[in-house]
């Protein structure tokens, strides 16, 4: 079929069609363009029982060709390329239902936790963000629905590169450049993409994670890189990289006495007198954050255990961090 062109919604739809249907489970190549799309009457009219919580419009590009639509023929013979972009959605983050964007939601929300306590549960406290319970920053991105979803992606040889993909609310950005090695059942895709979260100015500012010289014209405040996707497409995993949060308690702690401390004991003046830091009061602390931000082992298993070992340094992180109680404004 060349050419094959409609209005869905009052938005223009090109496509071309090349199948061979001698094939079983037919050989294609396919192509369609997709410009503003309003998305809200396809899924009120096909999803039903989501009626009334996608909103915006949808401009898409693909260009596509394979052999056989089920599991392993898509691993073996899908080639092409995916441009997808949804603006104005206004999707709540209580009804986002794909498992991978629920589980990038799910460590946004519990940013604070994961810095106050690193490997204390944070995530599986607050669990998956469909029943959103409460804590970190669950209340504010409950208030900031999802705008835009972006995706660029390239298939082939038995994989999907994602060139780049950005999901994004008032609160929050996270953009994604990874890969998808596809398997003969699909769910069982295995991922490997790391994720960079950007929080909006206020929200950075609210949990004390704004740099000082961050742009007063930006949007967001980008935070270092901790967060990897793993797993598989039907269980994606939260790879996070401690050492990551480190950097970041410390940027949180920057501007008062606690990150003063922190900073001198890390390599700076210890100070003297009635401004020297406490010692053996620190001490642990300071050895966990070192070990933390150098990246450093948490230790040899097979190294002769003595009374002067220090303990892991993520469990000397939690525990240091305890010493400051909250931050005082």
């Amino acid at each position: 079929m060349n050419p094959f062109q409609l209005a869905l919604n009052g938005a223009p739809v090109n496509a071309t069609v090349d199948a061979d249907v001698g094939v079983p489970g037919y050989k294609y190549n396919v192509a369609y363009n997709l410009n503003a799309v309003p998305l809200a009457p396809l899924v009120n009219s096909f999803a039903p029982e989501r009626k009334g919580q996608i909103g915006g419009t949808m401009t898409a590009a693909l260009k596509v060709s394979g052999a056989g639509i089920t599991g392993p023929n898509i691993q073996k013979n899908l080639a092409g390329n995916f441009d997808v972009t949804s603006t104005n959605l206004n999707l709540s983050v209580v009804d986002i239902k794909n498992r991978m964007l629920k589980t990038i939601i799910n460590v946004v929300a519990t940013i604070p936790e994961l810095i106050k306590n690193p490997a204390g549960g944070a995530l599986s406290t607050l669990g998956s963000l469909t029943g959103l319970g409460s804590g970190g920053l669950t209340e504010d991105l409950k208030k900031s629905p999802i705008n835009t979803i972006d995706v660029h992606a390239v298939a082939g040889s038995g994989k999907v590169d994602l060139k780049n993909a950005v999901v994004s609310s008032s609160a929050f950005e996270a953009s994604a450049q990874g890969n998808v090695v596809l398997a003969e059942v699909l769910t069982n895709s295995t991922l490997q993409v790391p994720v960079r979260i950007s929080l909006s100015q206020a929200l950075a500012k609210k949990v004390n994670l704004l740099p000082a010289d961050a742009p007063t014209n930006a949007q967001y405040a980008a935070l270092p890189d901790f967060f990897t996707m793993k797993g598989t497409v039907g269980n994606p995993k939260s790879d996070i990289k401690y050492s990551a949060l480190g950097g970041i308690a410390l940027k949180a702690f920057g501007g008062g006495s606690a990150g003063n401390a922190i900073s001198s004991l890390l390599g700076g003046k210890k100070g003297s007198g009635a401004n020297a830091p406490d010692t053996n009061k620190n001490e642990n602390l300071i050895k966990g954050i070192g070990g933390l931000l150098n990246n450093q082992s948490s230790g040899n298993t097979n190294t002769t255990s003595t009374t002067n070992q220090a303990p892991p340094a993520e469990e000397l992180f939690k525990k240091g961090l305890n010493l400051f109680g909250p931050k005082k404004k």
